[in-house]
């Protein structure tokens, strides 16, 4: 008795089907780069995060100011019993002091202030933050934050990667919950910058071409970066006079981009956006220190 054989003229199963999908899947992911691998994936990547970061910090100073008569962090306030730094008063509200109150409270971590971009080797996270009784401070056992936290990686390690809004002077009202879209408070920090020049509605800033600021989101010839602005938005802007920053208007009447990390001398008001990390603060505009790299 012979047994014929018979070839199944059936398609393939469900199950089979998925299975050479999967496979599929599988070769495509090992062939083409993944998003953490080379140029541009990863550099968009660490955009991403670094304005997710950016977004924290501003959030952070919001929710102090609902809880502080709409004032951003102001050290000269909280420590006005001088537990912390001994005198001073104003003198007290630089980047350091500013961002290490936000750091006690819980508002933020340490790790949040570097930016996954930063650049300069002279920056990197302060992992010995003193949340109890900060050996630094006047009166440790009453101090409200850490005064060893720095800023300045000009003079030895900095801890933080971000510029802020001048808090002091005519732009003290400006360091506050005042929900202007066009008002920015916390950026990546630029390079310094010498002058500007105005043609018609654009500005032409000059800038150290040297900057390691450049390199956190750029290249050599321009600055990018991360901005958030006073109503709790974050911007990526690819010029140093974004349009996304309101103007300002100079002694002869006339509106003017602003370069938001420079202080236009042609500003009689001294409101035109100015951000930088700041070593000293004061009373006066004068009285704080902007520092570079």
């Amino acid at each position: 008795m012979q047994h014929r054989v018979y070839k199944s003229e059936r398609g393939l199963t469900v199950v089979e089907l998925l299975v050479v999908l999967l496979v599929i899947v599988i070769v495509v992911l090992v062939i083409l780069p993944s998003p953490g691998r080379g140029g541009r994936p990863r550099s968009m990547q660490r955009q991403l995060r670094d304005s997710t970061q950016v977004r924290g910090i501003l959030q952070a100073m919001v929710i102090h100011a609902q809880n502080n008569q709409d004032r951003f962090p102001l050290p000269s306030v909280l420590d006005a019993g001088d537990h912390t730094i001994a005198g001073g008063g104003t003198a007290k509200d630089h980047t350091a002091n500013i961002f290490s109150m936000l750091i006690a409270d819980g508002s933020i971590s340490t790790e949040i202030l570097i930016s996954p971009a930063e650049a300069n080797g002279s920056i990197d996270e302060y992992e010995g933050y003193e949340f109890d009784e900060p050996s630094a401070a006047a009166n440790p056992a009453s101090a409200l934050w850490d005064p060893a936290f720095s800023a300045d990686f000009t003079n030895g390690e900095g801890n933080i990667s971000y510029a802020h809004l001048l808090p002091g002077g005519p732009r003290q009202p400006m360091w506050a919950n005042t929900f202007n879209g066009s008002q920015p408070v916390i950026a990546n920090r630029g390079p310094k910058i010498t002058g500007v020049t105005y043609t018609g509605k654009n500005a032409i800033p000059a800038f150290d071409a040297m900057s390691n600021t450049l390199l956190i989101h750029g290249g050599r010839k321009s600055w990018e970066g991360n901005v958030g602005y006073a109503d709790n938005h974050v911007s990526f802007e690819n010029e140093l006079a974004p349009t996304s920053a309101a103007p300002f208007t100079d002694a002869q009447g006339v509106q003017r981009p602003d370069a938001i990390h420079y202080n236009e001398p042609t500003d009689p008001t001294d409101l035109n956006a100015f951000l930088s990390i700041f070593t000293t603060a004061g009373d006066k505009t004068e009285d704080f220190t902007p520092i570079w790299d």
